[in-house]
């Protein structure tokens, strides 16, 4: 067994996709969860703007709002192996044969409510806008399987 985890503390990301998403539904684009906690009467305690088609409740306004925290930790690679009994081997023509299976980015526990925490929407040379996400394509979850030797 190998296995490779990934993490970053402290981080803070301008989460731009919430400039749709998280709207007050001006836009009619799909909408996060977080929207149904929305302001809807007075003494209504929370950190979202009330529903406004018209944008009159300023919910589609960029804040500090679209700031999170960054901190993730990631299941980056894992690869199970089995060294194959050497009998089995012989029969496939294989010295030390090997079967295994490996997956890459299993798994990312953060709060972060983007695609991901750890994305940069902007290229690696924009360094004056680091932490941003507008709809970063996410990492791929992958997997492979095979067998190794030599024949």
């Amino acid at each position: 067994v190998k296995a490779f985890l990934q993490f970053s503390q402290g981080a803070e990301i301008f989460n731009g996709i919430r400039i749709f998403a998280d709207d007050g539904g001006y836009y009619n684009d799909n909408k996060f969860i977080e929207v149904m906690d929305r302001w809807q009467q007075p003494g209504d305690i929370t950190n979202q703007p009330r529903a406004s088609y018209d944008g009159l409740s300023n919910a589609r306004q960029v804040s500090s709002r679209y700031i999170e925290d960054g901190s993730y930790i990631r299941i980056q690679e894992v690869t199970l192996g089995y060294r194959l009994p050497e009998r089995w081997s012989s029969m496939l023509k294989l010295q030390e044969g090997r079967v295994f299976v490996s997956g890459r980015n299993l798994k990312t526990f953060t709060d972060y409510s983007g695609y991901s925490p750890d994305v940069n929407s902007n290229g690696s040379s924009a360094n004056i806008s680091l932490g941003t996400e507008f709809y970063a394509y996410p990492l791929a979850r992958s997997w492979m399987f095979g067998i190794n030797g030599s024949w």
